[in-house]
């Protein structure tokens, strides 16, 4: 069993340059991110805060475990010709050698992207092509190949992903009978995908920018079936990578449980975008839902059902996987 550890991500302040230019001097970070900073000094000069860029410490069961930064990806930034409108570059190193070979930066880099990269459309990330860990990392996490680019006189790749915020909602009825919609892949996933040409899913969308998790739920049961009075508890939270229009999307999603005291749906009010995806809804009876052939996500969605419905009132909000 895989043993999460608690992280906690902090905005660098100069209290935290010592322990910084202690890890830079680490042979193992070194290797990779060597700005020639010898001295506590030069450290504290090339970190200090700087217009278009954000530097935080991060923390490791609370002691002080590495460094992460990020900067947007502007017109005139190199990679530019990457990007999308709102993207991030990142990069980070953990310090601390009490936690190398660990198996903690999957966590790290996830805490960080859910974190303080939630306006980002796509985040970029450039390591050597001689730091193998490090690729492989990204690889894990969903990051893909987009080109190789001479920085300083060393080559990078150029790796990036999609980022996509969305808020799902379990809609019971008095029945305890779950809403659902049925979904063509091909304007999702595109018509080269090898998916199923349709799947049905729990109701929901992106959360929009500046928009709270909780007006985009309310946003998003209303156009999809003109839903305005029901009862709601958070529920779960998950992450997937899709291929979505050719491109790697991490979907960062928040379901939340929401009772409703009819039967009664309306899709007049779904979007054009939407009109074009969804076929139908339809209330699915949990044991109709464990034993259908169709594709259904989450894939152990009655289970999840089960066990809320036991007693929801003791519920905990939990991470599922739905890779």
């Amino acid at each position: 069993m895989t043993v999460i550890p608690h992280i906690r991500i902090a905005t660098l302040t100069e209290n935290d340059f010592p322990v910084l230019h202690q890890w830079l001097q680490n042979k193992h970070v070194r290797e990779f991110w060597d700005d020639g900073d010898r001295t506590l000094e030069q450290v504290k000069n090339h970190y200090k805060p700087e217009e278009g860029i954000k530097r935080y410490i991060f923390f490791i069961e609370d002691e002080p475990a590495g460094y992460f930064q990020s900067y947007m990806v502007d017109k005139e930034n190199e990679y530019n010709s990457y990007s999308l409108k709102d993207t991030l570059g990142i990069d980070f190193f953990i310090g601390n050698e009490t936690f190398l070979n660990k198996g903690h930066a999957i966590h790290v880099l996830s805490c960080f992207i859910k974190e303080c990269c939630v306006e980002a459309d796509r985040v970029l990330v450039d390591p050597q092509p001689s730091n193998a860990k490090a690729i492989h990392l990204y690889k894990k996490y969903g990051f893909s190949q987009m080109a190789e680019q001479i920085i300083n006189g060393r080559v990078h790749l150029i790796m990036g992903i999609n980022l996509r915020r969305t808020v799902r909602a379990i809609v019971f009825n008095p029945d305890n009978n779950i809403l659902l919609m049925h979904v063509s892949t091909w304007p999702i996933l595109g018509s080269n995908n090898q998916r199923n040409h349709s799947f049905w899913c729990t109701l929901g969308g992106r959360i929009e920018k500046d928009e709270t998790v909780e007006a985009a739920l309310i946003r998003e049961l209303f156009e999809e079936a003109g839903l305005k009075d029901f009862q709601k508890a958070l529920f779960a939270y998950g992450e997937q990578v899709l291929n979505l229009s050719g491109f790697p999307t991490r979907l960062i999603e928040i379901f939340y449980a929401v009772h409703i005291s009819t039967n009664e749906i309306i899709t007049t009010n779904l979007t054009k975008e939407e009109r074009e995806v969804v076929k139908e809804l339809r209330w699915w009876s949990l044991e109709d839902l464990r034993c259908t052939q169709e594709t259904v996500f989450p894939e152990y969605l009655a289970d999840l059902a089960v066990s809320y419905l036991k007693a929801p009132s003791h519920w905990q909000f939990k991470e599922i996987n739905l890779d």
